[in-house]
């Protein structure tokens, strides 16, 4: 059968080396139907000299509507602040938003990771209620997913908890299902792909249990916020005699369908039984940066067989290079020690790309991040003359592009095969035949 069409660049990333002389083709459902030589029956070919071809990044943990943060929570008038200052002026965003506003940075947001080369998303939503609108912001973040053009796994979130043993109050009135019951009608209603509770603080036990359960017998990814704050353990530890982690090992069947998102303050003994049944881990770390959590401890993570992905959380910065650089970075600062997350080869670009795609789309449930025969087509395009690019080979272009650059050599986005409206110069540069 022929391919619907078919892209062809000077360079395509096999997941462990640039190749060249070899085509994506893609199948009319936007799915790669192989990854050959062109040929000359080859029909619908784009061709894009000077230029390389990457699966697209996987956003494995994002809030989206957190993007009207990005101009706000950056004076600190009444002292130093952290997490928990921070999150009330999250509060007060949550709080103001009506069903339009809400839409419209969900769509900025989304059209920003489109043009950062995040293909696709997991969206861990729980802002459900738009006053008496119940779930009306749920019904707007799938049309913002939609209209921006980005592959969204909708991680429908339940939060019913204002802390531990605490009502929900204020903002979080927003946040909070009717019951366990209406949340998993709503669930199916919605469409969600994935399941999440938000936090052990914002769940009781009984619900982390139920959820646990729910998400394992129909085989669903499941996410959930673990340790990113101190007081976040010790109010947990005061409550139910464990950390949050040991609260999540005792209370539900843990295995590679589970991400735990952050462990900055996870114990190694934690971590290592937590990835021994299989559980993910899922990095942020400009947000963790932005919030002044911490350290998660990488080195434990790894050498213990994890798989760490990467989330944007709250989207003050879309960037996936520089969220994977800073995984690297904040180690070395911590260990004054480089070289931190390798690979076999002992390289730092290639383990950081496999964390930014395969991992991601592994923890969301898709099959995307790699390009390989029956994988979504989510694909970018890399600028080899951008001025970031110039002086380096096949060898290093990697290099260059994780550890050197931003957003500005990804200059063609496609989505299942469709060039993306975010592409930054796609019209310019990609040529049809």
């Amino acid at each position: 059968m022929q391919s619907a069409q078919t892209i062809l660049a000077d360079l395509v990333w096999d997941g462990s080396s640039f190749v060249r002389d070899v085509a994506v083709h893609v199948r009319a459902d936007g799915t790669i139907e192989k990854f050959a030589k062109p040929q000359a029956a080859d029909a619908n070919v784009t061709r894009l000299p000077r230029h390389a071809l990457l699966p697209g990044f996987v956003n494995a943990h994002s809030h989206a509507f957190q993007r009207g943060l990005r101009s706000q929570a950056q004076r600190f008038d009444s002292g130093a602040g952290n997490f928990w200052s921070w999150r009330e002026t999250m509060y007060r965003l949550a709080e103001s938003l009506d069903v339009e506003s809400f839409y419209e940075t969900s769509k900025q947001c989304f059209a920003e990771m489109l043009r950062a080369g995040m293909t696709s998303v997991g969206e861990f939503h729980y802002l459900h209620h738009a006053g008496e609108k119940q779930w009306a912001f749920d019904h707007a973040i799938v049309a913002a997913a939609r209209d921006a053009g980005i592959r969204m796994v909708l991680m429908q979130t339940f939060y019913s908890t204002g802390a531990i043993g605490e009502p929900l109050s204020g903002a979080q009135v927003r946040f909070g299902p009717i019951s366990r019951e209406e949340f998993v009608r709503q669930f199916d209603r919605i469409g969600a792909q994935a399941l999440a509770c938000h936090s052990i603080r914002a769940v009781s036990r009984v619900d982390l249990k139920y959820f646990g359960d729910y998400a394992a017998a129909n085989d669903l990814p499941f996410h959930i916020h673990v340790e990113e704050a101190r007081k976040e353990i010790s109010d947990c530890v005061a409550a139910y005699g464990a950390n949050p982690l040991k609260v999540l090992l005792n209370e539900i069947k843990i295995d590679d369908r589970v991400t735990a998102i952050h462990c900055t303050h996870s114990t190694p003994d934690d971590l290592r039984e937590f990835i021994s049944r299989g559980g993910r881990i899922c990095l942020c770390p400009i947000t963790e940066g932005n919030l002044s959590d911490g350290f998660p401890d990488v080195p434990t993570i790894r050498s213990a067989g994890g798989k760490i992905c990467i989330g944007t959380d709250s989207n003050i910065r879309l960037c996936m290079n520089e969220e994977l650089r800073w995984l690297e970075f904040a180690q070395r600062l911590r260990r004054e020690q480089r070289g931190i997350v390798v690979d076999d080869s002992h390289r730092t670009a290639p383990a950081l790309m496999r964390i930014g795609t395969t991992n991601g789309a592994e923890s969301i449930g898709l099959k995307a991040g790699t390009i390989a025969p029956g994988n979504f087509a989510d694909l970018i395009a890399v600028d080899l003359d951008h001025p970031s690019m110039r002086g380096c080979d096949e060898d290093s272009l990697l290099d260059s592009l994780i550890l050197g650059s931003g957003n500005g050599p990804i200059d063609n986005v496609w989505v299942g095969g469709k060039l993306s409206a975010a592409s930054g110069v796609a019209d310019r540069r990609a040529h049809a035949s």
